[in-house]
């Protein structure tokens, strides 16, 4: 009978095994681009402080093992730096051991070549340009954090909330009979964002014109804002004293009304928490009647050297369906965002 028994045990444990290994190869391995990830990493340097945000919105902001400085998050605070995200400290780096590095398209290419080298799967993750662009984005990074079939949905919930929390923030703006111009400027040389990046399409969801929208070049920028002479002039940090004593600008309705408001040019760019952070704190400034309304606080989104806590991660459940934007302000349809290494 004993001898009965361990047999059935055995043969228990060995099915528990093989199910346990087709379930892992289920999830695993991911392809991206030229990378292979070959089981669930528990160690990621994130040199990109915007998939480091992504991973955050997403729950994963415990496998991130080693950051950059530009990461400035607060949930990274006690997470080790390895320098700048262009030319990071690679002895830093490798002392961390981790099994993926995601990085954006700044990082050198010496650097890069140094990590590849030591047999580590280095991902260039592209921004977002549209909504489409951004599921596929969340997709993409949660599947390499967590598989293809468990991250993939994750991922997928996520960008899906962002984009209706976006909608739902879109739909509290007072209806104006008059049509309400912005832009945002990195620099006062023309730098701006524009409709080809997620960035420039979020101006969109404040019901707002953006007068830089169709700019090719930060020359043209600069036309467009002059001739245009925006209600709200949105800006990096710093700048807005500058455009106050230059006098292609000081003569602007935005600048002379006291319509200019920084926003740190690397929360701009982050794809995941901070997009809704950064509109919230936007319509609050074009529409200050909403400060007032009932259950509003004011949401500013703080320097990205002293970020703001955000809230916990959502938990990977279907979010509610809400009606779409009107089609002015939605981040139209693309395809797929590149992902290589370089």
């Amino acid at each position: 009978m004993k001898k009965v028994i361990i047999l059935m045990l055995t043969l228990l444990t060995a099915l528990l095994c093989c199910a346990c290994s087709a379930n892992d190869a289920g999830e695993y391995p991911v392809t991206l681009a030229n990378c292979t990830i070959n089981e669930k990493p528990d160690s990621i340097v994130c040199l990109s402080d915007s998939v480091a945000d992504v991973l955050i919105a997403c729950g994963y902001a415990n496998r991130i093992t080693a950051r950059s400085d530009e990461c400035t998050q607060a949930e990274l605070s006690s997470v080790p730096t390895v320098g700048k995200k262009d030319e990071p400290n690679l002895t830093k780096l490798l002392e961390v051991n981790p099994e993926v590095v995601f990085a954006d398209k700044t990082i050198s290419d010496d650097i890069l070549d140094k990590i590849k080298n030591n047999h580590i799967n280095v991902l260039i993750m592209m921004p977002a340009k549209n909504a489409d662009e951004l599921t596929r984005l969340y997709e993409n990074i949660c599947s390499v954090a967590d598989g293809k079939i468990t991250g993939k949905e994750n991922g997928s919930i996520k960008a899906k909330a962002i984009l209706t929390t976006l909608s739902d923030l879109q739909r509290i703006i007072p209806e104006k009979q008059v049509v309400t111009t912005a832009c945002y400027l990195y620099d006062s040389t023309g730098n701006a964002a524009v409709d080809t990046t997620l960035e420039g399409k979020l101006i969109g969801y404040t019901n707002a014109v953006n007068v830089c929208a169709n700019a090719n070049t930060p020359e043209d920028a600069l036309e467009k804002l002059k001739l245009s002479d925006p209600d709200y002039i949105f800006c990096a940090m710093g700048l807005k004293s500058k455009l106050s004593n230059d006098t292609h600008f000081n003569q602007l309705k935005a600048v002379k009304q006291g319509n200019v408001y920084e926003i740190d040019s690397l929360l701009m760019k982050r794809q995941g928490n901070s997009l809704t952070d950064v509109l919230a704190f936007m319509i609050e400034t074009m529409y200050p009647e909403l400060k007032s309304a009932p259950g509003q606080q004011s949401s500013k989104p703080e320097e990205s050297s002293k970020p703001e806590e955000s809230s916990k991660p959502e938990e990977s459940s279907k979010s509610e369906e809400s009606s779409k934007p009107e089609e002015s302000s939605k981040p139209e349809e693309s395809s797929k965002p590149e992902e290589s290494s370089k």
